[in-house]
């Protein structure tokens, strides 16, 4: 799989996240830290679901967000594999 890189398309369309399956794993959700005022938005889900998922990138690092009903929180920041790795399972509906 290539690295990560910025969706294309129009700024409210992105994939659908899969509905969590039986089982999945529960993130440690985290309120927004504001620590990184200058993090960039790779990638991001739908806006016709939500909850919506960003995959975002600060400091060499990446996180996930969630935006549900206009509650922000976000994941730990991961390295670039770890990352990429949570993004992959968000969207299979492996955790939530």
């Amino acid at each position: 799989m290539p690295g990560i890189v910025t969706t294309s398309g129009h700024a409210g369309h992105g994939p659908h996240a899969a509905e969590p399956r039986p089982g999945a794993e529960v993130l440690a959700w985290q309120p927004d830290t504001g620590r990184n005022p200058r993090s960039r938005t790779l990638q991001w889900t739908c806006e016709c679901r939500s909850p919506r998922y960003f995959l975002c990138s600060a400091g060499g690092l990446l996180y996930v967000g969630r935006n549900d009903g206009g509650k922000w929180r976000e994941t730990d920041r991961l390295s670039y594999r770890e990352g990429e790795a949570l993004w992959a399972r968000i969207l299979r509906g492996e955790v939530r």
